[in-house]
């Protein structure tokens, strides 16, 4: 009630949406396949999406009720009085109320926090998908089964687009043009054009626009820069390319219209001022006084910019993830790590952090026999560890290694065992070289006081838990032991899970004991029966293909649970060493999970045969394995759901055994 209280007032004041209706009424049930539903004053809720104590939910279930609770209130608007005249228009109404529910989460706790998270959501999931069998624009031309199109590119694509209008019309353009949207077409079915056209109707870049709406696939920005002394300005290079997608026909897709924040940073860490930028030989456009970012549209396949810079600057291109691309730079790793180090822009800060780390997961990816050569990355991380002012969840965003789906994108056809393998390395060397620094700050942060969910608690637990992943590494039975005795002494779930999934990265008496522990403890507690299911399901323990099958018949498993077959089933693909073992085995079992659920909701089968679609991303041995299975179900005895057969069809079109 609280969350819905704080969606009504914070509707009120930064939108001006007011309710219209004398009641609001909530439904909440255990067995529901989605999240929530947006009925009109009847908002339906499943139950891991309201329910919460400090012992029974994490810091991210309490910001994820929150954000939900507000997601189907705000439907209200952007759903329901204004709604769509075809399914094909979906993102019109999921892709703007997510933009909308990030933003209340982002207004009411650290906005720099939420926009990292949410970066991150898409390079981790939608990247993955816009890169597979099931790739298609924010608006599908076709769809076999509706149900299957509920997926990141309609919803977070979605709202990375409707956050593009922002940027190119500015805070207060924005909602000028969001009013005059619901000012046309309150109590109208409407599609994506009339809210296209409410924003930039009139706009020169209106019809450029456009394109994201159409085309599939994540575009790739390449950049680059020099600096004239003489002249006082930077050049900035940007060029794009754009990946062919299942239904590409003809000469391929066009440029798409591309807005990448810029900003520079002076020899002495400070923003500069940017007075002007002039795009292709173009006249200087003077920038508003004291502007120290700069949007820079890039509109064809490459476009060259001359910003004034009184000295050398250091570039911080693609500000807070000013469009929904792969960046790739010319920037070197000093000038990285002068990012990390004073970029005044959160997320760039943060992702200066994942490229250094990323490169040294890729290096020893390359030559596995080599110790990482770690030594730069812990000195900015010593630096970073000791400053006592630092935003902690922030801290522990930092810290946090790109996960194996985004190194996956950093290269071709990789195996993700074998990258897995890499950042465990990179992860067990940085422990060591930066034990003394983990340890006084995982001490520093014990639990003071009761639980609270706000900033300073929130922080304090992610930067203890950061810090715990790294001790228990990298510290053989001294960090396991760690980990065993943060789990029994924890006071809340956060700090109970988090310790738990720890002790279960590696087989031993420990493991079984604390999971036999975590589950006398909460299995009268259906949420918390889903958080041990998916604790082991998703773990990396080598060798846990077999226990994951046996789950299937224990006692805590319902296959009649949407959110139990969520936290086995679906849960099981993102383990990146059992789910990809190189036998096939962890393949055949959620093949195996697939069609049992199939029987009894197609839905979330399809959804867990969702992690078939990157089949072709990886390298050949396990492309041909994810085939197989694939296969497999298409011309097995038992007959697949429309839902099922859909996914599995065109995993089987998108594989390279068939072209």
């Amino acid at each position: 009630m609280s969350s819905l209280a704080q969606a009504f007032r914070w509707d009120e004041e930064r939108w001006g949406r007011v309710y219209d209706l004398e009641q609001f009424n909530v439904v909440v049930v255990d067995d529901f396949n989605m999240g929530a539903m947006e009925n009109k004053s009847l908002n339906v809720f499943n139950s891991r999406l309201v329910l919460a104590t400090p012992e029974t939910a994490t810091d991210y279930s309490y910001e994820s009720i929150q954000g939900i609770i507000g997601h189907e209130y705000f439907h209200n608007w952007t759903g329901n009085r204004v709604t769509l005249n075809s399914w094909f228009h979906l993102t019109l109404k999921e892709g703007l109320t997510v933009f909308r529910d990030q933003e209340f989460t982002s207004d009411l706790n650290s906005r720099s926090v939420k926009r990292i998270d949410d970066v991150r959501f898409v390079r981790e999931n939608q990247f993955v998908e816009d890169g597979g069998a099931l790739s298609h624009p924010i608006r599908p031309p076709f769809y076999e089964k509706m149900d299957n199109f509920y997926t990141s590119t309609v919803y977070e694509k979605g709202a990375e687009v409707v956050r593009m209008y922002q940027t190119l019309l500015g805070r207060e353009g924005f909602r000028r043009g969001l009013d005059a949207y619901f000012e046309r077409h309150d109590g109208s079915a409407v599609s994506c054009d009339e809210f296209w056209d409410a924003m930039l109707g009139g706009h020169p870049l209106k019809d450029a626009f456009h394109l994201w709406y159409e085309q599939a696939g994540t575009p790739t920005v390449f950049a680059t820069h020099s600096y004239d002394e003489a002249a006082k300005a930077l050049t900035i290079h940007l060029r794009q390319e754009l990946p062919r997608t299942p239904g590409d026909v003809g000469s391929g897709k066009r440029p798409m219209l591309i807005p990448v924040s810029l900003g520079l940073l002076s020899p002495s860490g400070a923003d500069m001022e940017i007075p002007s930028v002039a795009r292709d030989g173009g006249p200087a456009e003077a920038q508003p006084a004291g502007a120290t970012t700069a949007v820079l549209l890039l509109q064809g396949w490459e476009n060259t910019f001359v910003v004034g810079a009184s000295e050398r600057p250091v570039p911080s291109i693609l500000r807070d993830f000013s469009a929904p691309v792969r960046l790739k730079t010319d920037l070197t790793e000093d000038q990285t790590l002068f990012l990390l180090a004073h970029d005044s822009d959160a997320v760039n800060r943060w992702d200066a952090a994942q490229t250094l780390t990323a490169n040294l997961i890729l290096s020893s990816l390359a030559d596995p026999s080599a110790p990482p050569d770690c030594r730069r990355v812990v000195s900015a991380f010593s630096t970073a560890l000791k400053d006592t002012r630092a935003d902690k969840r922030l801290l522990a965003h930092m810290l946090d290694l790109p996960s194996v789906p985004d190194l996956c994108l950093r290269t071709s056809k990789p195996d993700p065992t074998a990258v897995h393998a890499a950042r465990q390395r990179v992860m067990a060397a940085l422990a060591g070289d930066l034990r003394e620094d983990f340890e006084r700050l995982y001490e520093a942060n014990m639990p003071t006081g009761a639980y609270s969910f706000d900033a300073e608690g929130c922080g304090r637990r992610a930067l203890r838990l950061t810090c715990l992943r790294y001790l228990s590494c990298g510290g053989g039975d001294a960090g396991r032991a760690r980990a065993v005795e943060a789990f029994r002494g924890a006071a809340n779930m956060t700090e109970q899970l988090g310790a738990l999934r720890c002790v279960c990265a590696a087989a031993g008496p420990e493991r079984d004991e604390c999971l036999a522990a975590f589950y006398n403890q909460w299995k009268g507690e259906m949420l918390c029966v889903c958080h041990w299911l998916r604790v082991q399901s998703s773990c990396d323990m080598p060798g846990n293909v077999e226990n994951v099958r046996a789950l299937l018949s224990h006692e805590a498993f319902d296959i009649r649970s949407p959110n139990k077959c969520s936290s086995l089933v679906r849960a099981f693909a993102t383990s990146n060493v059992n789910f990809h073992s190189h036998d096939g085995s962890g393949y055949r079992l959620l093949a195996d999970m697939a069609l049992m659920v199939d029987a009894v909701n197609p839905q979330v089968a399809s959804m867990a045969m969702g992690a078939f679609t990157s089949l072709r991303s990886y390298d050949a041995h396990r492309e041909a394995l994810m085939l197989a299975e694939c296969k497999r179900l298409a011309g097995g005895p038992t007959a697949l759901s429309p839902n099922l057969s859909e996914v599995v069809n065109r995993c089987i079109a998108g594989g390279s055994g068939d072209e």
